[in-house]
């Protein structure tokens, strides 16, 4: 089997490149570098972000490995991998085993949080592959306007990747906006509001209930989609996420590729 593995040295994320690489061949599996498009006698394609899978579709028919960020704890430790699409809307490995979600995450699962709190609305980043197809900006006005309708205290959470380009904020109606770290903006939520943003699986796991508008969202099955609080069974769905995501180790050994092949053909 050959893999055709997307990696211009020098770009950001090389190394997780290359360590896929590594774990592939580890497996027997032959392995070619592409800058532009995969080799028409490749199997599958790897890439980091489904941005460039999208670049490359249109060339290549065969199966797609995404990587990206992590979902549970560290989201630099840890790296997503899914087929043909991005978070909600990729092809994962099913996996029906606790052991890996109690070793690494289990002591983070904080208990459902009682009623009462404000409604958080969780920013994301302008131009980003999972809001293809939406104004976010609109979205987070009309969000508003329908919590403050529902009587919610409403405040805006800038994603930090904005924060960090000097983005200015956007005009939420109103919402307070608050800033500093996941923890804090969490601390006096009573509902965490998400287009389809992961910033909702740190919320599930601090105990908030969720919001998610779009499919997209990794955690769209534990959501509510009215702006409902739900508080639904969590821990067989996160105990999947751990099988979701790996260490740099994890992929470059090939422990990785042993999970996420299972899924690799729909």
């Amino acid at each position: 089997m050959k893999a055709a593995v997307y990696r211009v040295p020098g770009r950001s994320h090389e190394d997780h490149l290359t360590a896929m690489a590594r774990g592939l061949s580890t497996h027997g599996l032959r392995v070619e570098y592409f800058e532009a498009a995969p080799a028409a006698d490749a199997d599958f394609a790897v890439v980091w972000s489904w941005r460039v899978g999208l670049r490359i579709r249109p060339v290549f028919s065969g199966p797609i490995l995404v990587m990206e960020r992590g979902y549970l704890g560290d989201r630099f430790h840890w790296t997503s991998l899914g087929w043909d699409g991005l978070n909600g809307r990729a092809r994962f490995a099913r996996v029906d085993d606790s052991s890996r979600f109690d070793e690494h995450f289990g002591g983070m699962l904080a208990p459902w949080r009682p009623g009462g709190g404000y409604a958080l609305i969780a920013g994301q980043v302008v131009g980003d592959t999972a809001l293809i197809g939406i104004d976010i900006l609109k979205w987070y006005r009309q969000i508003g306007v329908e919590l403050w309708r529902q009587g919610w205290d409403v405040k805006f959470r800038q994603h930090p990747v904005e924060v960090q380009r000097g983005v200015a904020p956007p005009h939420v109606s109103f919402a307070e906006r608050l800033e500093g770290d996941p923890t804090a903006a969490l601390s006096g939520a009573g509902l965490v509001v998400t287009y389809n943003s992961n910033f909702a699986t740190d919320a599930l796991m601090a105990g908030v209930p969720v919001h998610a508008q779009d499919q997209g969202s990794i955690v769209y099955d534990l959501a509510s989609h009215d702006l409902q609080v739900v508080r639904p069974d969590r821990k067989a769905r996160l105990e999947e996420l751990a099988w979701r995501q790996f260490s740099r180790d994890e992929i470059s050994t090939g422990a990785a590729w042993e999970v996420v092949k299972e899924a690799m053909h729909a």
